[in-house]
């Protein structure tokens, strides 16, 4: 029971760290990645990646993928004020603009057009209180 215990926690860390240098390397820009894909990459059982996903994450491995592709999004917003909305889809992995912005609605709770003006109001208002 120990030694179990003590196993998933050494499998644990070691996957924590694979996601981190997965998502560093920005693999999730180039498709769709099943957990099957996933635990193969990092050379672990499948029941180790959907266990950690599980009791770790708290959610499926599609909805966390869809996140991490949006707040890769809200970055490149940051650094590329400018960008179209289709080219931040394509850019973070998504097939089509269209997906692309229903999931951004779906992971942030606003459009991306509210989140772009969000900004706009938010350098306003940093702008007024620095200039003052």
């Amino acid at each position: 029971m120990v030694e179990e215990r003590l196993r998933r926690i050494c499998y644990d860390v070691f996957i924590a760290h694979y996601l981190r240098s997965w998502y560093d390397r920005e693999e999730f820009i180039l498709g769709a990645y099943s957990l099957d894909i996933l635990s193969q990459d990092a050379g672990v059982a499948l029941h180790r990646m959907e266990g950690y996903f599980l009791r770790k994450i708290i959610t499926h491995h599609e909805r966390w993928m869809h996140s991490i592709r949006v707040f890769r999004a809200i970055e490149l917003i940051h650094e590329h004020p400018a960008i179209s909305s289709e080219k931040l889809a394509y850019a973070v992995g998504f097939g089509d603009k269209r997906s692309f912005l229903r999931q951004f609605e779906k992971v942030t709770g606003a459009s991306i057009t509210e989140y772009r003006n969000s900004l706009h109001l938010c350098r306003l208002d940093i702008y007024f209180r620095v200039s003052r």
